[in-house]
């Protein structure tokens, strides 16, 4: 197992970020911010100005000064670029102590969190982009690619509760970055002529085949706890998830345990424990021992990061180059549809804090304008020709790699503060490691992303949300998982009674102001 601690988690779990304080002044540039053309030498700074950039260094890909993405922004912006990176795990404490004297904010900070963003945004620590975008033309350029009933959803996605934006759009990212779903053991259903089932009734068959033939197996094991909700829920109900979900299909705001869809899939779940098809506390496994069952036969399907395909794939072609974990479209249940939660959000990306120096804003706004252009978008997704790509005989690209590199760990590229517009041929590659997704699997999504992932409260709103999600999500887990353990019996009665405990804990007055959210939203 070695081998999958120094690989880590490749791009899959970019989640925690880890900030703290940073102060460098920057020196103003001889150009008005946002004034074109740009230098003779096609750069929008010289070396005199200097933009200051805090980022998190991650367990995944801790930050290196000598990675050539940095280099390369550097040499392409021609600003001196001064950057922190911090490590840890106390994300909230230190940005909010940052927060608290001006003078102590950089230029540009790398944020993964965006109620933060939202809290710090409402109290003026941010600067709004759309209050800049008329100094932003490539940042306009990048998003006016798109069709505009996609620009406006990728837009709506980062705005505050002022309808504002203050944490810019991520462009090339949004297919595969955090898009979870099927995975299955291909090479195994291949060797036993066993077809890949495209409903529950197909997949318990399966399973009950790959028990007979490896009874120390538990054929399918769903991971994550409420994870499994989430990427199973569209199975029984159009955007069924686990807790507050808007269900696009009739326009409403619903809460997803106590849907009758979320019973039908928990009655699944204790089925499978019961036939010893699916692991007792498979939803809940660690981490090191997930991987085992991976390894070596114990389970054949799941749900899980699709990205997690070339996390166990490159490493064991070594000893099995017929291992073949691979994305799987997802079986059918009451619905009678394949489909799986669009899950693939962008959580993370550089932020513009309101130093009160206008012109380290210019700057900021100048530099992180640059990084929309085409040239950095060359530049920083792929890098140069020769160093860090090479071009193959059918004109397709691939990075330059020794065994057991990647890319990340080896160029920088797609880490904390170089990812705000990437090419997205190079993403995928870099993503893939050697195990590419197939795209047709993307088909199978909703088509929308359940907006409680990314919606705003306002002051009113927030109270309500504190006063009472905590109690509703912590009742709601504990319950769930009482019958999926079976600890207790799935019963009318006390499905029931979960239920009615659930609507007299403020159930009501929650749905309330995600509908209000979402009207001013709309």
């Amino acid at each position: 197992m070695k081998m999958f601690t120094k690989r880590g988690l490749a791009l899959a779990l970019a989640i925690v970020m880890v900030l703290s304080l940073a102060a460098c002044t920057s020196n103003p540039s001889s150009s008005t911010a946002g004034e074109a053309p740009w230098g003779e030498d096609g750069k929008p700074f010289t070396k005199d100005t200097t933009v200051s950039i805090v980022v998190g260094s991650h367990a995944s890909w801790p930050y290196n000064a000598e990675w050539k993405m940095w280099q390369y922004l550097i040499e392409g912006s021609g600003a001196t670029v001064d950057v922190t990176a911090i490590t840890g795990s106390d994300f909230s404490t230190k940005v909010n102590l940052m927060f608290a004297d001006a003078d102590t904010l950089p230029d540009l900070l790398h944020m993964d969190n965006k109620q933060l963003v939202d809290q710090h945004a409402s109290a003026g620590g941010f600067i709004a982009i759309d209050d800049y975008l008329d100094q932003m033309p490539n940042y306009n350029k990048a998003l006016d690619a798109y069709d505009p009933e996609v620009r406006a959803g990728l837009e709506r996605e980062r705005k505050s509760a002022d309808g504002k934006v203050y944490w810019p759009v991520v462009l090339g990212t949004s297919t595969v970055q955090n898009a979870q779903g099927w995975l299955y053991r291909k090479d195994i259903l291949e060797k036993h002529n066993l077809a890949v089932p495209k409903t529950l009734d197909e997949l318990v068959e399966v399973c009950r085949e790959l028990k007979k033939l490896y009874p120390e197996s538990y054929p399918f094991c769903p991971r994550g706890g409420g994870q499994v909700f989430t990427i199973m829920g569209p199975m029984f109900q159009p955007y069924l998830d686990q807790l507050f979900y808007y269900d696009f299909s009739d326009e409403t705001w619903k809460f997803g345990a106590i849907e009758d869809g979320t019973r039908k899939l928990v009655e699944f779940l204790v089925m499978m424990q019961n036939e010893g098809l699916a692991h007792p506390n498979g939803h809940i496994m660690d981490g090191p021992t997930f991987d085992e069952y991976v390894t070596t036969g114990k389970l054949f399907f799941t749900n899980h990061y699709l990205v997690r395909q070339s996390y166990y794939n490159v490493p064991m072609s070594q000893e099995n180059p017929d291992f073949a974990f691979m994305a799987m479209v997802p079986p059918s249940a009451d619905r009678g549809e394949q489909k799986m939660a669009k899950t693939s959000i962008v959580r993370s990306g550089l932020t513009v804090p309101n130093t009160k120096n206008e012109a380290r804003i210019g700057n900021a706004i100048r530099f992180l304008d640059y990084m929309y252009s085409d040239t950095a978008k060359e530049l920083l997704s792929w890098g140069k020709e020769g160093e860090t790509f090479q071009v193959n005989e059918d004109g397709s690209r691939s990075f330059v790699l020794g065994e057991e590199e990647t890319v990340q760990l080896k160029y920088g590229t797609a880490t904390s503060g170089l990812l705000q517009r990437v090419d997205e041929l190079a993403y995928n590659e870099i993503v893939a490691s050697g195990s590419p997704i197939d795209p047709g699997i993307f088909a199978y999504t909703e088509e929308n992303v359940n907006p409680a992932n990314w919606i705003s409260f306002n002051d009113e709103e927030l109270a309500v949300f504190n006063q009472y999600y905590d109690a509703i999500s912590n009742y709601v887990a504990e319950w769930l998982d009482k019958f999926i353990f079976r600890v207790v019996p799935l019963t009318d009665e006390s499905w029931n009674a979960g239920v009615e405990q659930i609507k007299a804990m403020g159930l009501e007055e929650m749905l309330e102001i995600y509908n209000s959210a979402w009207e001013r939203v709309k």
